[in-house]
């Protein structure tokens, strides 16, 4: 009898003990989940009615069907903003190549 009374007693601190573990954590994520909900939903309206100049630019490459058709745009854009060739851009070529876009 003592053996029996004293499975029980042990199973049910240790069930007991396994769901506050379960809950605390449960409670943690929710708390992490809304505080990130929060931040998101911040973020996105602080910027909503913000425009930049290259919008119009990350609009058409994100309307490319596929990747590779959005990776030679931005390949073409390379070489023509590169004005010496050299395979790299400098801030003046960059600032050069923005401005002389037809849609910024």
């Amino acid at each position: 009898f003592f053996f029996v009374s004293f499975m029980l007693l042990i199973s049910m601190v240790v069930v007991n003990a396994v769901m506050a573990l379960l809950l605390d954590e449960f409670l943690h994520a929710t708390a992490a989940y809304k505080e990130n909900k929060a931040l998101n939903e911040f973020g996105r309206s602080q910027f909503e009615d913000l425009t930049f100049c290259l919008d119009p630019l990350l609009k058409m490459l994100a309307t490319e069907p596929s990747v590779y058709a959005c990776t030679e745009k931005i390949r073409l854009l390379y070489r023509a903003m590169d004005v010496d060739g050299g395979g790299s851009l400098d801030f003046e070529e960059l600032k050069l190549g923005l401005l002389t876009l037809p849609f910024v």
